[in-house]
């Protein structure tokens, strides 16, 4: 199983930012970041990074990078998007996608997310984005077992 590394959000957060082109210089701000690693944990094979948080309206961000597919089990997943569902009580989660990143739009598409918007000239000129989104509802119509939020609650406690 996927081990997740919980409380070290700057160095995941600078791993993230490090594998993406398009985020050079830039940073998250405040934000909470969880990493993938292998079964010995000695491997990183993601990191994902919660940000734009806000309670008030109930939105948060988020930013993905893996260098390994394996971390990708039903189980991270669904532990993953617990943290903004349950911990911050988001109402909807999103994420800002460059139209020429293939991989992120096809897993975008199958974690459940719903392309919302196009952003054009978002990633530059001519290079442009779109927004994909899930509400809490569609969360737990499609992941939000109660137990494993229990699992990560308890990871993070220990």
């Amino acid at each position: 199983m996927t081990q997740l590394i919980i409380g070290k959000d700057e160095a995941i957060a600078a791993w993230v930012r490090s594998k993406i082109p398009d985020m050079a210089g830039d940073d998250f701000g405040p934000c909470v970041a969880i990493g993938m690693a292998s079964d010995d944990g000695k491997k990183l094979w993601g990191g994902i990074v919660y940000h734009s948080y806000s309670p008030g309206l109930g939105l948060a961000m988020f930013t993905l990078a893996s260098i390994h597919p394996r971390w990708a089990t039903r189980e991270t997943i669904r532990r993953l998007l617990a943290v903004p569902f349950r911990q911050y009580n988001v109402r909807k989660l999103s994420a800002a996608i460059a139209c020429d990143n293939e991989r992120s739009l096809k897993l975008a598409r199958g974690l459940g997310f719903k392309m919302e918007a196009r952003l054009r000239h978002q990633f530059g000129d001519k290079r442009h984005g779109e927004v994909w989104s899930m509400m809490r509802t569609e969360f737990e119509a499609k992941w939000g077992r109660e137990d494993s939020w229990t699992k990560l609650h308890r990871a993070r406690a220990a």
